[in-house]
């Protein structure tokens, strides 16, 4: 399991349905993505840190998990910053426009974030099952989604080995023990993938019927849920109209 997968299945909102964590995630990110950016992204973020508290999720694990993603999304909100004419450089608006881009989207990847937190990856497969998409479409996610886990695992496996005989010493050696790493985790994973596709098809993979039940939606939550996206959708439109 990742960190993330550790934080989902002892988030507090674990057993609560898929449905009404999403009414509450996706409608904020909506609200990220349509509404005037201010207001809207501090209240967004706020709606967040607020949820993520009242999840049980780690202190700063949401500042965490967004390092990653702010640095491709600063870097592609910088490209909107420069201008290239009649010369290369920086203009007000193109500068503007790039933090306003910058900041709806790492809001929008905030909420987006507090679902995969409070949302283990079984759950949400379920729940699309439940939504009408074919098992077999749904068991090949969750596949997929173990084959990661496969070839990090084969990853640390091959390397912690090529450490342990020095072979990260030099540039040249990192460089060859680099490649071999490569060539030899694909190749155990590839290994354990088929042993695994073996498994499932004397399990009759891709043929389960039915809808898996899931936890019951509490009305309560979805009440608060709408009420939170509507005071943020409210206060965004109304600050941002002045």
């Amino acid at each position: 399991m990742t960190a993330l997968d550790v934080v989902a299945w002892r988030s507090a909102w674990r057993m609560r349905s898929v449905e009404e964590k999403a009414a509450l995630c996706f409608g904020l990110l909506a609200c990220a993505v349509t509404l005037p950016a201010w207001p809207t992204v501090p209240l967004v973020l706020l709606a967040v840190a607020a949820s993520a508290r009242h999840a049980g999720l780690p202190r700063w694990h949401l500042v965490t998990g967004l390092r990653a993603p702010a640095v491709f999304i600063v870097v592609a909100a910088a490209s909107t910053a420069v201008t290239m004419s009649p010369t290369i450089g920086l203009s007000a608006s193109g500068l503007a426009d790039a933090v306003q881009t910058a900041a709806r989207a790492i809001a929008a990847t905030s909420a987006t974030l507090l679902f995969a937190s409070s949302t283990p990856v079984s759950a949400w497969v379920a729940a699309l099952r439940r939504l009408g998409v074919p098992a077999t479409c749904t068991d090949v996610m969750t596949v997929m989604y173990r084959m990661v886990f496969l070839l990090l695992e084969s990853l640390a496996v091959v390397r912690q080995s090529q450490v342990a005989r020095l072979g990260y010493r030099t540039l040249g050696l990192s460089v060859r023990s680099a490649g071999l790493m490569t060539a030899a985790a694909l190749t155990r994973a590839w290994s354990r993938a088929l042993r695994l596709e073996q498994g499932l098809s004397s399990r009759s993979f891709g043929g389960s019927s039915g809808h898996p039940t899931g936890p019951a939606v509490s009305y309560a939550f979805v009440a608060m849920a709408v009420v939170t996206v509507s005071g943020v959708a409210v206060l965004g439109w109304l600050g941002g109209s002045r």
